[in-house]
């Protein structure tokens, strides 16, 4: 007999040794090693399930009062981590709702949707790369049954418009209480449109003409997304670096943007840039009154 040290692990990471006496032919040192594989083997798969059981909890059905419920699984799209944690611990406290995921860019994004499938999309417009526009027309290309919330600082009716158009079927500002988060969640998962309330009077305004100039005269008649984001900073007297921070693109395309803007709406310098974009921005909340 021979004494053989050997491995009980409680986990993969810590183990106690203990020495046993095993018999010293080769048949039985190697059962004794497939043994000790084994239980290895075993203890990893165990970890294994327990992890799985932590991201499949959408999976799993509880009570509710007199109701049963199944997790509706939410996943964020935010270039700000902080946010996206808070917004995740906030959606998981929720009796019917859970953050399956959060992202910071889009391609991240359509990664994440394609492995993960999720019930519903929260994303921003401010995104790194291509935005949060182009984002919402991949989605609705790609996943055309997969609906998507707009949750932006922007409170422009303008965006509303366009978010809603490419294919977003929420849109609510970050300003917004809590609740009208949960209920613009809730209202989309059921099939239904959802405007908070702070842009609800100004999407009437811009569809019904209420002074707001959204004609073929109007700057956003002839921008891009993209631009018409740049023009919008511009009115709110963003300077170039904090414009090209807020996007997430260099000063050079910034400049570009500018410069583009600038061809299209037929403005030949910066300051007439300037104004125009201030008038604009100042039309979009103070709509002159119809006599």
């Amino acid at each position: 007999m021979k004494r053989v040290a050997c491995s009980f692990l409680s986990s993969p990471e810590n183990a106690s040794s203990r020495t046993i006496p095993v018999k010293t032919d080769s048949e039985s040192i190697c059962a004794f090693h497939n043994y000790q594989t084994m239980i290895r083997g075993f203890l990893v798969q165990r970890n294994e399930i327990q992890s799985a059981k932590k991201t499949e909890f959408q999976q799993i059905p509880f009570m509710t009062g007199q109701k049963r419920f199944i997790k509706k699984r939410v996943l964020i799209v935010d270039d700000h981590p902080f946010l996206r944690k808070g917004l995740s611990d906030f959606l998981d406290s929720q009796p019917d709702l859970a953050c399956c995921g959060d992202v910071g860019t889009p391609n991240d994004a359509m990664e994440f949707i394609a492995k993960t499938k999720p019930d519903i999309v929260l994303a921003d417009l401010n995104l790194p790369g291509k935005g949060g526009m182009e984002l919402i027309k991949d989605i609705r290309a790609l996943h055309p049954e997969l609906p998507i919330i707009v949750l932006t600082m922007h409170v422009e009716s303008e965006f509303a418009k366009r978010s809603v158009l490419a294919g977003a079927r929420g849109y609510v500002a970050k300003s917004e209480p809590e609740t009208t988060l949960l209920a613009a969640i809730r209202q989309v998962l059921n099939g239904k449109l959802f405007v908070s309330e702070q842009l609800a009077g100004h999407l009437i305004e811009h569809f019904a003409g209420g002074g707001v100039p959204s004609g073929p005269d109007s700057p956003s008649a002839h921008l891009t997304d993209r631009e018409l984001q740049v023009f919008t900073l511009v009115g709110q007297a963003s300077r170039t670096r904090d414009i090209a921070a807020e996007l997430h693109i260099s000063i050079k395309t910034v400049e570009a943007h500018r410069a583009n803007i600038k061809q299209k709406l037929g403005i030949t310098t910066s300051q007439e840039l300037t104004r125009a974009a201030v008038r604009w921005v100042e039309s979009r909340f103070n709509p002159r009154p119809q006599i």
